[in-house]
């Protein structure tokens, strides 16, 4: 009798909590799917490819806007700050980007 309830209650527990468990971390998970990734791109093309994939989940800042001569330019400050907090940063990784080697 003993051994049958031990064998009852052993599982319930268990199941209980792993349940509660999951259901306590479920805020967690929601509050870390709305922050929005810091991304930056060296170029124009690149941001649009990050744009077209991941949307409105990302905050993008491209270091050469478009329009810009990729070849005649130099990063600004802001540029400097934005990819030193950035959480992903795109570059093409063929050594074409701009500026020296201050993002290598």
């Amino acid at each position: 009798m003993l051994k049958r309830m031990i064998l009852t209650l052993v599982p319930l527990a268990i199941l209980l909590g792993s349940v509660l468990y999951f259901v306590s971390h479920k805020d967690v998970v929601q509050q870390s799917q709305h922050k929005k990734l810091n991304v930056v791109t060296t170029n124009s093309i690149i941001e649009d490819m990050v744009k077209q994939v991941a949307g409105d989940k990302v905050s993008l800042h491209s270091i050469v806007s478009r329009g810009t001569d990729p070849h005649e330019y130099d990063p600004k400050p802001n540029d400097i700050s934005a990819t030193t907090q950035a959480d992903l940063i795109f570059h093409n990784g063929l050594n074409l980007e701009t500026g020296g080697q201050w993002l290598v």
